[in-house]
């Protein structure tokens, strides 16, 4: 049998005595188990009993209630019948939290003020109880970004990715200094509209801060159901700036770089290459006998392997370094690299001037969106709404006759007669 009491007398019932005033504690089994009551009479002289699970509650009952008594009883409040009942069934109720009666209303009614009729307290813990993460509930933002960009390190994410993770995310974790458990789409919102950017830089963060919710319950940190940024309000993109260089704009960038930069600027006003795409190619994709770039998905932005043709114009321009293996470009910024070569030469650079150039001069060559979509790595609908009629045919061919100047210790041989062709722009060009 079980006895759930610390010391004790030897005999029951217990006298507890002060003064004048007594109360004995008995000893009764219930079950497997040992109960305790306190039997006294209270200040009118009427016979109360009160039982408790242990030894020692009882006894400190019955030694508060006899020394009240004998001190005239003020401080005691008689129960009776059902409030005695409701007054026994609250403790026992609450014996396994380890609050004490006045604790548990106190918490109760702070909680109640808060949810302010909302919802009830119930409902409260239980929403609490799901979005609240199953693991490791209080790592901070700071803590997952951190993990998040380590994992990407691992994964072989390039560099320029890498930072892009630790500036955005860093600017909502310095934002948000409490474990990531305790965001909500409210909170998110708030952050976006905190931030004095473009539309489009808004639509960037969001995108990054999705990837670390993923992450995070990915990791055990977030529960399975949290909504992450799916219920975040999407705002429309600013229309795109597309503004393309001129062909006279090209030949003066070409003449001017050097190296890799040159073949740079070639990839990506000849090819539609990304920067980031062309600071990750590799020489042994450059497949110039076959007339093709391989642009294999685990470098593409969007993941999708795709094979761009090789003008004839990039083809000369190509040769001039051509490797079999190797990377194309050390460069690992390409935007500042070309807006610092634009100003030394004159020429007003704009966003994505390169792969806008190739997309709109290559679709009005070809005449086929289709096309012009597989090899720009783009969709139909995006070029068919921003990129057609941006420029001419006859400005086109022009585009795609940017050629190198031969070198000067080549002569060239008399032709048996002349034929007629397109007029080329032919630039000196610096290896």
């Amino acid at each position: 049998m079980k006895d759930n009491s610390s010391t004790q007398p030897d005999e029951f019932p217990e006298l507890v005595q002060h003064k004048s005033c007594n109360a004995r504690i008995y000893r009764q089994r219930h079950r497997d188990v040992y109960r305790y009551e306190v039997r006294y009479h209270d200040a009118d002289g009427l016979p109360q009993r009160t039982t408790f699970a242990s030894y020692q509650e009882a006894r400190d009952t019955a030694s508060a209630l006899v020394r009240q008594l004998a001190n005239g009883g003020l401080d005691m409040t008689t129960l009776r019948g059902k409030e005695r009942f409701v007054y026994e069934n609250a403790l026992d109720l609450l014996r396994p939290t380890g609050l004490t009666l006045d604790a548990a209303v106190a918490q109760l009614a702070e909680s109640m003020k808060i949810l302010d009729g909302v919802a009830s307290l119930r409902e409260a813990a239980e929403l609490t109880r799901r979005h609240r993460p199953k693991t490791a509930i209080n790592i901070s933002v700071q803590a997952v970004v951190d993990e998040l960009v380590k994992a990407k390190e691992a994964d072989g994410l390039s560099k320029l990715y890498q930072r892009d993770l630790r500036n955005r995310l860093g600017q909502f974790a310095r934002f948000f200094r409490c474990p990531i458990g305790y965001i909500t789409t409210p909170d998110i919102e708030r952050f976006l509209r905190s931030l004095k950017v473009c539309r489009r830089t808004r639509k960037n963060f969001l995108t990054t801060i999705g990837t670390l919710l993923n992450f995070a319950k990915a990791q055990g940190h977030l529960p399975e159901d949290h909504p992450g940024v799916q219920r975040v309000a999407k705002q429309r993109n600013d229309p795109p700036n597309i503004g393309v260089l001129t062909p006279d704009e090209m030949a003066r960038l070409l003449a001017a770089a050097k190296g890799e930069m040159l073949l740079a600027l070639a990839l990506g006003g000849f090819a539609g290459l990304r920067s980031a795409e062309i600071a990750r190619l590799d020489w042994s994709f450059v497949k110039i006998e076959e007339g093709h770039i391989e642009v294999p998905g685990r470098i593409a932005k969007t993941g999708i392997r795709r094979l761009p043709p090789i003008a004839d114009n990039l083809r000369e321009w190509l040769r001039f370094q051509q490797k079999t293996s190797g990377p194309v470009c050390s460069y690992k910024n390409l935007p500042n690299q070309w807006l610092k070569l634009a100003k030394r030469v004159g020429v007003e650079w704009k966003r994505n001037a390169l792969r806008h150039s190739f997309i709109s001069y290559r679709v009005a060559i070809t005449k086929n969106i289709p096309q012009t979509a597989l090899e720009a790595g783009n969709s139909v609908a995006i070029i068919q709404q921003h990129y057609l009629k941006m420029v001419t045919e006859s400005q086109a061919k022009a585009w795609f006759s940017i050629k190198p100047s031969p070198p000067t210790n080549v002569i060239d041989l008399p032709q048996a007669a002349a034929v007629p062709a397109q007029k080329e722009t032919q630039v000196a060009a610096c290896t």
